[in-house]
């Protein structure tokens, strides 16, 4: 637009930042009168962030969930029911690239939760990734128990998630942490912090007893004890039915128990008091060979 000599001219300027914090630009208008300067406009002004609307995922209704690994890392939800036929059903879209490692639900008020490892790829189109498309290793989320949905919660600070368990109480959330040991997370930040270095130790599955004084964990064929008051970490059994990638405290006492390409199609229930396969009690997984984590919703099916 030119503007005449001694004429005004009404420019509207709209401030649209794509990011937080201070911002600044400058408004140039020439002149071609040699007399008059070109006239600068400074522009300031501050980005703020937009409303958000979080979803608040449901909690898990009486099913058995997990999730299985697909390839590298692709990660595919499922559930098993548990009225004695044991019917398998997807939960969710496949989540390519996203890596779900690890799985647990809050005894006390049935809400999923599940972590990264350090697969995870980069894709800005993912909810698996941060907005600049960096894929988000380490990472807490939330699960929706009808939908499979994922919702962020934050990162732990640390690279791979192995398996989350739950305390009885549902104060702490344990988590094992790929080359550091074992962690305890915020739920409402993700933020992860070391409680016990172990970072030689291959632990991939977690799980709490019912009584809340130990802690087991499944690295390879070994099953571990670890004693949260005193700290100390106890080989327990060393015949675990396979790689043991995911771990769940049932009821009677026994671990059921997911391993490293399964060609038997079957969750295992194992007895940690006797170190021993329980025979007959195999839970079926259909089509799912890679279990990478189990969870129970203690709440949901306690009548």
């Amino acid at each position: 637009t030119t503007v005449a000599a001694g004429d005004t001219c009404t420019i509207k300027v709209t401030f649209a930042p794509q990011t937080e914090g201070a911002k600044n630009a400058t408004l140039s208008i020439p002149s071609n009168d040699p007399d008059t300067a070109t006239a600068t406009v400074t522009l300031t002004g501050n980005g703020v962030a937009n409303d958000v609307v979080t979803p608040t995922p449901a909690p898990a209704p009486c099913q058995l969930y997990a999730v299985n690994d697909q390839g590298l890392n692709n990660s595919q939800f499922f559930t098993i029911s548990l009225d004695g036929a044991f019917s398998t059903s997807k939960l969710g879209p496949l989540y390519k690239g996203c890596d779900i490692e690890a799985f647990a639900i809050c005894p006390k008020n049935n809400k999923i939760y599940a972590a990264s490892g350090d697969n995870v790829a980069n894709n800005p189109d993912s909810v698996c990734s941060d907005h600049q498309g960096n894929g988000r290793k380490g990472h807490l989320y939330r699960v929706d128990g009808k939908t499979g949905e994922l919702v962020s919660i934050g990162d732990t600070g640390f690279n791979e998630i192995e398996d989350l368990a739950f305390s009885a109480d549902c104060k702490t959330l344990w988590a094992w942490a790929k080359g550091d040991g074992l962690i305890t997370i915020d739920t409402t930040t993700g933020k992860g912090t070391l409680d016990t270095p172990a970072p030689k130790m291959p632990i991939e599955g977690l799980a709490y007893n019912n009584d809340n004084t130990v802690l087991y964990g499944a690295a390879q064929t070994d099953l571990w004890k670890y004693d949260p008051v005193a700290k100390t970490l106890k080989l327990a059994c060393t015949n675990l039915p396979g790689e043991t990638e995911a771990l769940e405290m049932m009821p009677d006492g026994n671990l059921l128990l997911g391993t490293h390409r399964d060609k038997t199609l079957s969750l295992h229930l194992f007895n940690p008091n006797t170190c021993q396969v329980i025979i007959g009690a195999d839970i079926p997984t259909s089509q799912f060979d890679d279990v990478e984590g189990i969870a129970w919703p203690i709440k949901a099916c306690t009548k």
